[in-house]
């Protein structure tokens, strides 16, 4: 504000100042703002602004007053300050830096006007860790020999985050070699801005070069070359089956040198078969007729060794007939019924069936022995790969009728620990039976788990376990699984009768780790023999670590995996103490015996990888 005061006697007074306006205003920009380690990053602050305020006067004729008169100038930026975020700072309208360790820095730019006004602005700069890839072009070649030298050519690259090559930071990389017997490389050590190129020379002896490549502040890359010597023997697969008429098998064929190394870009020649079916140029096999084994060859053109496997066409299934058929039965008549099975031409299939009832006239066993209960028409129904055969019965005939009685469960399949409900229901005829007092029990199926000992194995008490049918004949009682997979059994007991269900308890998704290359399933003993299950993606993490182990590690012993679920999941006991509660921390093997984790916790006492585990897991999947 501009207050003038005075007399003007003899002329009229004028004048002007410049005065600040509002805060001056900053901008900062970076190029570019994701880079690498030792990558320069420029900083420009010529955006920035100021604006000031220029005022005029002038005295009136009249004197004692005088007219103003306001106008916004561009004002003057002084000084710019950067803070680069790393505990470095620089000065200038535009400036550089070069940042050397990853990490997100938020850089501030602070701008000084003439009137000694300051103003911020930031800008954010991500610096990625570089990625190490190495390839090799071809992955399979042979040894050299005197008169030829057998090569491939490795690629080192440097990437960022998405991809794209590294080409303003230099890096040394080294390159090693698993076993100098296997070849050489040269060079075995690159300077690369972006990508180079280096080159392995099979020795003259067959087996797997691991191949390995470091450099600082970069993370390892690994490729292998497969170097086979001459074919020694092929191999069929799969080595047998056993098809129906009009099925078909595609048979596959690859060759091996002496030392078990595969041996790429053969070419096969297949044959055999005749008078069961036919086999394709590319071994394809389609059953025609029924026949014994019959043996499938595939011959490498060049030099004529083969490899052979074993097909055979059996019948089959078209239809089943259950006898006798029809039958009539008294209440309380039992009768034995026969299924057979036979193909299309009415040749006899062997089959096992699932037996079953329809229309609530009695009960069947596995063995096709069928009882009359109630009053009315259905069927006894025999089953075998989706066929199925029936014969009519008729239960008809006056009397008193024993009472039904029915259990079930819903669900029946359920994971440890938790609950289903268990409904009895007595009917006499079709009528429902009211006031009869029904009893519940419950035990574990000894070794449906996994576990082969079970003697005093824990099992819960139905609640209610004891009462009496209502007006709809049923009763109904909570049950909770136990801890422990395996099966339950939930017996009833009504009006002299006993009929019980079975629980399915485990946990869903359980798979067992099948034995591979790069480590050795341990801990298994006569009380829990199958102790290697676990989820698909447990499963193929642990794959996969071993095959990252192998490579980081080709000199030490395959890893060992020890304990991780039995069949079905759940916990199971130490040294036959159940009575342990599951999630108590200090009880040993909790978690990975629910299915969910593998035992790696004591690695360090067995076998000394915990340290390069977790190396591995930080460098590769961080």
């Amino acid at each position: 504000l501009l207050i003038l005061v005075g007399v003007a006697a003899f002329k009229l007074w004028a004048g002007e100042e410049i005065l600040p306006g509002d805060a001056p205003t900053a901008v900062a920009s970076a190029q570019p703002v994701e880079v690498v380690p030792g990558a320069e990053v420029s900083f420009d602050g010529s955006e920035s602004y100021d604006k000031d305020i220029k005022v005029t006067w002038q005295e009136t004729e009249s004197g004692w007053k005088y007219n103003f008169l306001e106008v916004e100038i561009d004002g003057v930026v002084t000084n710019w300050s950067w803070d680069f975020g790393d505990g470095n700072s620089g000065e200038g309208e535009t400036a550089s830096h070069e940042y050397t360790e990853p990490g997100e820095y938020t850089v501030i730019l602070t701008i000084t006007a003439d009137h000694e006004e300051t103003a911020t602005a930031t800008v954010t700069v991500t610096v990625v860790t570089p990625s190490l890839r190495l390839t090799a072009e071809p992955t399979s070649i042979p040894v050299s020999t005197e008169e030829e030298q057998s090569t491939s050519t490795l690629t080192v690259r440097i990437e960022d985050n998405n991809g794209n090559l590294i080409t303003d930071v230099s890096y040394t990389v080294n390159l090693t070699l698993s076993d100098d017997n296997l070849g050489t490389l040269e060079p075995t050590t690159l300077t690369v801005e972006g990508e180079e190129e280096a080159t392995f020379t099979a020795g003259n002896q067959s087996g797997y070069a691991f191949i390995t490549a470091s450099g600082e502040g970069l993370n390892e890359a690994y490729t292998n070359i497969n170097i086979h010597g001459p074919l020694h023997h092929v191999v069929v697969t799969p080595e047998s089956a056993t098809l129906h008429i009009g099925e078909s098998q595609q048979f596959t064929a690859r060759g091996y040198d002496a030392n078990g190394i595969s041996v790429p870009n053969l070419t096969f020649s297949w044959s055999g078969g005749e008078g069961a079916g036919d086999l394709s140029s590319d071994g394809l096999f389609t059953a025609a007729a029924l026949s014994g084994w019959k043996t499938i060859t595939a011959a490498e053109t060049q030099t004529d060794i083969s490899g052979t496997a074993q097909v055979r066409v059996i019948p089959s299934l078209h239809h089943i007939t259950v006898t006798p058929d029809p039958v009539t039965l008294k209440v309380g008549d039992t009768q034995s019924f026969t299924a057979t099975g036979y193909d299309a031409q009415n040749n006899v299939v062997p089959i096992t069936p699932t037996w079953s009832v329809t229309g609530n006239i009695g009960t069947i066993d596995n063995e096709g022995n069928f009882s009359a209960t109630t009053l009315g028409t259905g069927s006894v129904e025999a089953a075998a790969s989706r066929i199925t055969g029936s014969a009519s019965v008729t239960v008809d005939g006056d009397g008193d009728q024993p009472p039904t009685v029915t259990i079930s469960a819903d669900p029946s399949a359920l994971e440890p620990g938790t609950n289903t409900t268990i409904t009895v229901i007595v009917r006499r005829g079709d009528e429902p039976e009211s006031g009869v007092s029904v009893s519940l029990t419950a035990s574990a199926v000894n070794q449906s788990g996994g576990h082969q000992h079970n003697s005093n194995r824990p099992i819960n008490t139905p609640n209610p376990s004891t009462g009496t049918t209502g007006s709809d004949g049923k009763f109904s009682s909570d049950y909770t699984t136990t801890a422990f997979g395996g099966e339950e059994t939930i017996t009833a007991t009504a009006e002299g009768q006993t009929v019980s269900l079975t629980l399915n308890v485990r946990v869903p998704g359980l798979v067992q780790l099948a034995t591979g290359t790069g480590y050795d399933l341990t801990g298994e003993t006569s009380a829990h023999p199958n102790n290697h299950y676990g989820t698909s993606t447990t499963n193929s993490a642990l794959q996969g670590i071993a095959r990252d182990f192998a490579v980081a590690y080709p000199e030490e012993p395959d890893l060992g995996y020890n304990d991780m679920s039995l069949t079905k999941g759940g916990g199971f006991d130490i040294k036959n103490g159940w009575d342990q509660d599951i999630n108590d921390s200090n009880r040993g093997h909790t978690s990975h015996r629910k299915g969910r984790n593998c035992d790696l916790d004591n690695i360090d006492e067995g076998m000394g990888h915990l340290d390069k585990l977790k190396d591995i897991i930080e460098t590769t999947y961080n």
